[in-house]
C-alpha cells in the first residue's frame, strides 16, 4: 500500500512570478485534447501544469470532496461539496451541470440524509425483537401470564405467598430478623436507663440537667462564669478580643498615611488618579494607548466588519480597494497602519495590505488596497487592519 506524501500541501511555482507561469491553450490551440506532438513545451506551460495538479490534490486532501462548480458535468451518483452550506450531496441526475446543490433539490441529494435514512430496521422497525439470540423477547416469549421468572426456584421472583404467613417471614427475634416491638422490652425501654450502652433519662442528667454545667472540668460555664458582663475574653490583655475603645479614636487605628496603615481616599490623590496616567508605575488610560483602531472584516463578497474596536464601517470601492471609516477621528493624518490577509483559494501567491497611493487618507477615514505579489488588485477572503497613532 502506497504511503501518503507528508509534503502532500506543496504546491508546485505557488510563489512563482504569475508571467512564469501559462495555460498551454492561451495561444489559441487546444494543447490538452492534442497533447505535445514533437515540439518542445516551455517551462511556462510545464509550471501551469504541475500546479494545477498540486492544487488540486491539496485541495482534495483537505476537504475529502471536492467544491461544486458550475462547469463540471457531474454523473449519476457523483459527489461534491456544497460551499452554501458545506455539506456534501450525491447526484441524482446524469449530466448534472450548472444545479448548486444545496437548492436543488431534484437533481442533488443530501450525503448525510441519504446514509441516516433509518430504512435498515426492518418491518415495522422489529428487527430486534424475537426469541432469538440478541433480541428482545415479546410478551408470548416471557411465559404463561408473565410468570417465567416467579415462582420460587432458584433465580427466579417470589410470589407473596412465597414471603411467609402475613409477610412477616423477616420479623421475629430470630438471626436477621426485624424485631417487633414486642421484642424492644417494657414501653420500648431496653436502651434506655443508666447501665452501660443504654440512653440516660433526663432523671439521669443531674438535677434540672445541670450535669454537664458548672466551673467543673468537662462541664459548660454558665454566664455567671464568664466574668462581669460576659467580658472574660474582652479587653486589651493578650488572647483578648478588644472593645471599640482600644480601636482608637473613632475606630480609625488602622486608617491614615502611615506604614500598616490603610489609605483614606484624600490620600489617593485628586479624584483618584495616583495610579492612573503615563509616568512611571501608573495605568495609563485608553487615551494613553498607541493602538487607536483595528478591524478584522469580510473583504470578498458583501464587504462588512466582523469585529472592530472604533470602526464604525468598512466600505467597498472596487477590486481590492477599501475604506476603513473610523468612529472617533484622530488628531492628525500623522498615524500608521498595518494589516494583513486571509487569501481566498483561487489565489496561490502572498498578498499584501498597503495604504492607497491614489486616494488619501483622512482623519477620520484610512484608505487601503490588497494586492498579490504580481501587483495586481484583488479581493482576498478577510483582511485585518491595525491604526496606531497620537
Amino acid at each position: 500500500m502506497t504511503a501518503k506524501p507528508t509534503d502532500i500541501n506543496k504546491i508546485f511555482a505557488s510563489n512563482a512570478d504569475q508571467n512564469n507561469i501559462e495555460d498551454p491553450d492561451s495561444g489559441g490551440v487546444d494543447k490538452y485534447q492534442l497533447g505535445w506532438i514533437d515540439e518542445k513545451p516551455p517551462y511556462e506551460t510545464f509550471n501551469y501544469i504541475l500546479n494545477k495538479s498540486d492544487r488540486m490534490l491539496s485541495h482534495i486532501n483537505e476537504y475529502g470532496v471536492s467544491e461544486w462548480d458550475s462547469v463540471t458535468s457531474y454523473p449519476l451518483g457523483g459527489w461534491a461539496r456544497s460551499t452554501v452550506d458545506n455539506e456534501v450531496y450525491v447526484s441524482l441526475s446524469t449530466s448534472n451541470q450548472n444545479n448548486e446543490p444545496s437548492s436543488s433539490s431534484s437533481q442533488w441529494a443530501s450525503l448525510y440524509s441519504t446514509i441516516a435514512t433509518p430504512l435498515n430496521l426492518g418491518t415495522a422497525a422489529t428487527r430486534d425483537i424475537g426469541a432469538g439470540s440478541n433480541q428482545i423477547p415479546l410478551n408470548s416469549n416471557l411465559g404463561t401470564a408473565s410468570t417465567k421468572d416467579t415462582g420460587t426456584s432458584s433465580s427466579q421472583i417470589p410470589l407473596n405467598s412465597d414471603l411467609g404467613t402475613a409477610a412477616t417471614k423477616d420479623t421475629g427475634t430470630g438471626s436477621s430478623q426485624v424485631p417487633l416491638n414486642s421484642d424492644l422490652g417494657t414501653a420500648s425501654t431496653r436502651d434506655v436507663g443508666t447501665s452501660s450502652s443504654q440512653i440516660p433519662l433526663n432523671s439521669n442528667l443531674g438535677t434540672a440537667s445541670t450535669r454537664d454545667v458548672g466551673t467543673s472540668s468537662n462541664q459548660i460555664p454558665l454566664n455567671s462564669n464568664l466574668g462581669t458582663a460576659s467580658t472574660k475574653d474582652t479587653g486589651t490583655s493578650s488572647s483578648q478580643i478588644p472593645l471599640n475603645s482600644n480601636l482608637g479614636t473613632a475606630a480609625t487605628r488602622d486608617v491614615g498615611t502611615s506604614s500598616s496603615q490603610v489609605p483614606l481616599n484624600s490620600n489617593l490623590g485628586t479624584a483618584a488618579t495616583k495610579d492612573t496616567g503615563t509616568g512611571s508605575s501608573q495605568v495609563p488610560l485608553n487615551s494613553d494607548l498607541p493602538t487607536k483602531a483595528w478591524v478584522l472584516f469580510q473583504a470578498s463578497g458583501t464587504v462588512g466588519v466582523i469585529n472592530s474596536s472604533n470602526v464604525s464601517s468598512v466600505t467597498d470601492r472596487g477590486i481590492g480597494r477599501y475604506t476603513v471609516n473610523l468612529t472617533t477621528a484622530q488628531p492628525n493624518v500623522n498615524y500608521t497602519m498595518s494589516g494583513s490577509t486571509r487569501r481566498p483559494t483561487n489565489v496561490g501567491a502572498t498578498m499584501v495590505v498597503e495604504i492607497d497611493q491614489l486616494t488619501a487618507s483622512t482623519t477620520s477615514s484610512v484608505q487601503i488596497e490588497t494586492r498579490d505579489v504580481g501587483n495586481i488588485l484583488r479581493d482576498p477572503s478577510q483582511v485585518s487592519v491595525i491604526i496606531t497613532g497620537d
